[in-house]
C-alpha cells in the first residue's frame, strides 16, 4: 500500500511540474508580493491577453498656438553675395484623412506593463509582458514573455517603437522610457482595470488604442532657373531639433506629448540614388521628436545641381512647431530671385520689415497689410523706420533705403521713374486688386497694397485702399515729396505725395 502511495505522489508531482515551471518563467521579474496585497491581489496567476484597436495618427490634443497650415518664406542662396538664386521654403501641415486617421498596426512589437492600483511607482510594479501583432493587426503574447497577474485592479501601460525589433530591456526600478529621433514611439494608458479570471483562465485587455507621440517630416527639394534643372546629390541635416534622447514618463496621459523644449538634437535626411537626378526630389518620411516653437536650420551636407556644388548652404525655418501626431511637408525650392521685365530685374515680392530686419515677400501678391498704423509693409520716403509718420526730409540716401538692407546687402534698390516707366511700357494689365506688367508669360505683379495715410500735418488715418490699388515709392528726389508709381485701373507711372505717407516698395536690382 505504501508503494502505491509513493507512486501516486510521484505521478502527481510530474503532472504539476510543467505548470509550476511555466508560472516561474511567465512571472519572471514580478515580486512575489504581487500575489497578495491585503487580499486585493490574490489567487492563481491569470494570463493577460491583448486586443489592439487602432493607432491614432492625429489623436489627442496639441499645444500649437498659431496653427499655421502653410507658411512660405524667402532667403538668399548666399547671404554674402548675389548668386541670382533664392531658397523659397514652404512648410505645410499634411491634414488628417478621415478614412486613415485610425488604422491597424501590423507587424509591430509592443510591451504591456502593469502597476497595482495606487499609482504608477516602482513599489507598485506588478509585471510586464511582450506582444506582437500579425499582418492583420491581431495581437498575441510572445512565447516565454507572457504577462500573468493575480486578480486585482491595475493600471496598464502599453508602448511600442513602431517596428518589429526586440524591445529594449525595461528597468522596473525606473518609471521613464528613452525615446529618440527616428523612433515611431506610441503609447496607451488605461487606469482602474479589474483583472478577474474568466472561463478559459485568461483575461484580455480589450481595444488598445495607441497614440503616436512623434511627428513626421518629408523634405522636398526642387530647382528652377538652372540649365538642366537636375539635382544629382542631396542630403540635409535639420538642426536645433529636440534633444537626441528624451524620456517619456510612464503613467502620463496619452494626449500629453513627449518633452519638446530641447534644442541639442539633429536629424539627417538622405536621398537614395534612385530618387535623384530630377528637377524635384522627395525624401522618405522621417520620424522626429516633437519641438516647441523655434527657428530650425537646414544644412545641405550635399547639394549638386547641374554639376554645381552648393553644399554647406544653410536655410532657416523660422518659428516652427512640430506637434506630435502630425505630418509635415517642407519644400525647399531654389529659384531665380528676380523677374526680368522692361529690361530690369525686379524682386519677386514687396519688401517688409520684421524684428528690425528686412525681407522680400515670398509671393508677388503678398504683403503685411494687417499691421495697421505701424505695419511692416509701409514706409515713409527713404527711411528704414516703418513706424507711422517717419520719413527722410533730405536727399535720397542708399543707406536709408529698405531695399539696401535685404541680404545679400547691396543687391536691391528702390526703383526710379526711368525703371518704372520701362516696366509699364512693357505691358500693363490691372485685375481689380493689382497690376500685371511685362512681356510674355512671366510677368511682374504689383498688388494693390494701399497706403498708410499721414501727411505729417493731420492725425494719421491708418491704412486705406488695401486690396484695391496702391501707391509705390520711387527713389527720385523731389523737394518735400515722394515720387510714386500708382497701381490702379489707369496707367499712372508717376505721381507725388507727401513724404510721411507710408507706401509699399517693390525693389529692383541695383545697377553697379
Amino acid at each position: 500500500m505504501r508503494k502505491n502511495i509513493h507512486i501516486t505522489i510521484i505521478f502527481s508531482l510530474l503532472l504539476a511540474l510543467p505548470l509550476w515551471t511555466g508560472c516561474n518563467n511567465e512571472m519572471e521579474g514580478v515580486d512575489s508580493s504581487n500575489s497578495s496585497n491585503g487580499g486585493d491581489y490574490s489567487g492563481e496567476p491569470i494570463r493577460i491577453e491583448a486586443s489592439v484597436g487602432s493607432i491614432s495618427n492625429f489623436g489627442g490634443t496639441t499645444t500649437r498656438s498659431t496653427g499655421n497650415m502653410k507658411n512660405t518664406f524667402v532667403q538668399p542662396l548666399n547671404e554674402n553675395q548675389d548668386t541670382g538664386f533664392d531658397f523659397v521654403t514652404t512648410i505645410e501641415d499634411i491634414p488628417a484623412i478621415e478614412t486613415r486617421a485610425n488604422v491597424a498596426i501590423p507587424n509591430v512589437k509592443f510591451r504591456m506593463i502593469a502597476y497595482k492600483d495606487g499609482g504608477v511607482k516602482v513599489t507598485n510594479f506588478a509585471g510586464l509582458g511582450d506582444y506582437q501583432t500579425d499582418a492583420s493587426g491581431a495581437a498575441t503574447a510572445i512565447a516565454g514573455k507572457e504577462l500573468y497577474l493575480p486578480a486585482g485592479t491595475y493600471t496598464f501601460i502599453c508602448y511600442s517603437y513602431g517596428n518589429n525589433d526586440d524591445l529594449p530591456t525595461f528597468d522596473s526600478e525606473n518609471i521613464t522610457l528613452p525615446v529618440q529621433h527616428y523612433q515611431d514611439f506610441m503609447t496607451y494608458t488605461v487606469n482602474n482595470v479589474k483583472v478577474a479570471d474568466i472561463a478559459d483562465g485568461g483575461f484580455k485587455l480589450e481595444n488598445i488604442n495607441f497614440v503616436r507621440q512623434c511627428a513626421r517630416i518629408r523634405l522636398i527639394v526642387s530647382v528652377d532657373g538652372f540649365v538642366d534643372n537636375k539635382i544629382s546629390q542631396c542630403a540635409v541635416t535639420l538642426q536645433n531639433m529636440n534633444d537626441a534622447t528624451v524620456n517619456w514618463i510612464l503613467g502620463s496621459e496619452d494626449v500629453i506629448s513627449l518633452p519638446n523644449t530641447g534644442t541639442s538634437g539633429k536629424v539627417n535626411i538622405l536621398w537614395a540614388a534612385d530618387k535623384l537626378n530630377n528637377k524635384s526630389v522627395r525624401s522618405d518620411s522621417v520620424i522626429v521628436l516633437p519641438t516647441s516653437e523655434r527657428d530650425l536650420s537646414a544644412l545641405f551636407t550635399a547639394l549638386t545641381i547641374d554639376g554645381q556644388d552648393l553644399k554647406n548652404s544653410v536655410i532657416t525655418i523660422p518659428e516652427q512647431t512640430l506637434d506630435p501626431h502630425k505630418d509635415y511637408s517642407i519644400t525647399i525650392s531654389i529659384e531665380r530671385n528676380y523677374i526680368l521685365a522692361g529690361g530690369y530685374k525686379w524682386a519677386k515680392g514687396n519688401v517688409y520689415k520684421k524684428d528690425n530686419e528686412f525681407f522680400l515677400e515670398a509671393t508677388q501678391d503678398g504683403y503685411h497689410g494687417d499691421n495697421g498704423i505701424d505695419g511692416s509693409t509701409y514706409f515713409g520716403w527713404n527711411t528704414l523706420d516703418a513706424t507711422d509718420g517717419a520719413c527722410n526730409k533730405g536727399n535720397y540716401d542708399y543707406n536709408s533705403d529698405p531695399c539696401s538692407k535685404i541680404k545679400p546687402l547691396g543687391t536691391w534698390i528702390t526703383p526710379s521713374r526711368v525703371e518704372t516707366k520701362a516696366l509699364v511700357d512693357s505691358g500693363y494689365d490691372y485685375d481689380g486688386h493689382g497690376a500685371w506688367m511685362g512681356e510674355g508669360t512671366i510677368k511682374v505683379y504689383f498688388p494693390g497694397a494701399g497706403m498708410r495715410i499721414n501727411d505729417g500735418i493731420s492725425p494719421s488715418e491708418g491704412v486705406y485702399y488695401d486690396g484695391t490699388f496702391g501707391y509705390y515709392s520711387l527713389r527720385d528726389n523731389t523737394p518735400g515729396y515722394n515720387q510714386t508709381f500708382i497701381v490702379w485701373e489707369e496707367v499712372d507711372w508717376q505721381g507725388e505725395i507727401q513724404r510721411p505717407y507710408g507706401l509699399p516698395i517693390r525693389c529692383v536690382k541695383r545697377q553697379l
